[in-house]
């Protein structure tokens, strides 16, 4: 198959919470003709051993003789955690961090936006309306990309026409940040993440994109990159699309010297 990205960043391993190896999903990457592959499993999965996650990875790459990226996929930080999270990336020597919003504070808890139980709170206009606002608290320094930012509709119902201003202040807040914004393709047979309505204001506002596929197993790795490349051809020759491994690599360490800390 013909790969017109040059790499894949937003995958999970079995460190965290996916079901392949490092090496599994190494190997798979090459055999689907990618030059590049970031590791990105969840904070929560492996804070509790970063030595051994890192070690993993960089093991692997360097067994395999392969260019890896080693990232992480981070959730809604507080400011307090904000701090610890830089002062880890740049003692760590993380290539990347994914900024994303699973879990949306509530009242007086947090709910995942795919909780099945809990379905009458997440369609509620409070909750919905809350996503959205919270959605800018990802522009910042740390993440470099930011992951299926309206991955709200898992709740089962799309807001994104009621919520327009909100979604620009947030699009315009990546821009600032000179962040790349992901079309993840797991869910591309239904819809992308974002929707094509939002991917029109990124065109607008001029926002990078990469594809991601959010890979948990390895043959996810290059999921319907393909067929959503050529379907939304027009539209990503309007836009900043990254797709070789230089223009990658250029773009995070152009975030890097602006965004030294």
């Amino acid at each position: 198959m013909k790969q017109i990205q040059e790499f894949s960043l937003h995958t999970h391993t079995k460190l965290g919470d996916g079901y392949d190896t490092v090496e599994d999903m190494i190997i798979e990457a090459q055999k689907n003709g990618l030059k590049t592959l970031g590791i990105s499993d969840h904070f929560w999965a492996v804070r509790h051993d970063l030595q051994k996650y890192i070690k993993t990875v960089r093991r692997a790459q360097e067994k395999l003789k392969f260019h890896v990226l080693l990232g992480m996929e981070i959730d809604n930080p507080t400011p307090e955690r904000l701090e610890m999270l830089y002062k880890l990336k740049r003692d760590y020597g993380f290539d990347f961090f994914i900024g994303a919003l699973h879990d949306v504070p509530y009242g007086e808890k947090k709910y995942y936006v795919g909780d099945k139980e809990n379905k009458d709170v997440l369609q509620s206009q409070g909750f919905q309306q809350m996503y959205w606002q919270t959605l800018p608290n990802l522009a910042n320094d740390l993440f470099d990309i930011v992951a299926h930012l309206d991955l709200v509709k898992l709740t089962g119902i799309k807001t994104e026409t009621l919520y327009e201003k909100e979604i620009n202040n947030a699009l315009k807040a990546f821009k600032l940040n000179n962040q790349i914004v992901e079309i993840n393709t797991k869910h591309s047979k239904i819809e992308n993440e974002p929707s094509d309505t939002i991917l029109e204001k990124i065109v607008e506002i001029k926002i990078p994109v990469v594809f991601s596929s959010d890979a948990h197993i390895k043959n996810q790795i290059v999921y319907r990159f393909e067929e959503e490349q050529q379907r939304l051809s027009g539209m990503l020759s309007k836009m900043r699309y990254i797709s070789k491994t230089t223009e990658l690599l250029d773009f995070l360490k152009f975030r890097n010297s602006i965004h030294n800390r």
